[in-house]
């Protein structure tokens, strides 16, 4: 099994091949919050994902990822989102070097 998350939804792949996708706003964020995020429901498949996704030309799409996840919890406020930008982009930085 495979699963795609974008901004978009979950496509889900099974030995290669595209089987659909479940198309809804926020929903991948919500996928990659579940499984990586600090309460995910597998350890072991976190860090298999972090070791799978630790390669240079990986990171910059583990930073998206991430920050794709974050930005569902960013503050309302106009401060709180100024905040959280400024926040992903320490994070992209750390997980892309």
């Amino acid at each position: 099994f495979r699963f795609d998350c974008s901004e978009g939804g979950v496509t889900v792949s099974v030995n290669g091949a595209e089987q659909g996708m479940a198309a809804f706003k926020g929903l991948g964020s919500a996928f990659v919050d579940v499984f990586m995020d600090d309460n995910s429901v597998s350890p072991t498949l976190k860090d298999s994902c972090v070791k799978t996704w630790s390669s240079s030309g990986n990171k910059s799409v583990a930073a998206s990822l991430v920050e794709l996840a974050s930005f569902s919890n960013q503050g309302d406020s106009k401060g709180g989102a100024t905040q959280h930008k400024l926040a992903c982009a320490a994070m992209r930085k750390k997980i892309e070097s």
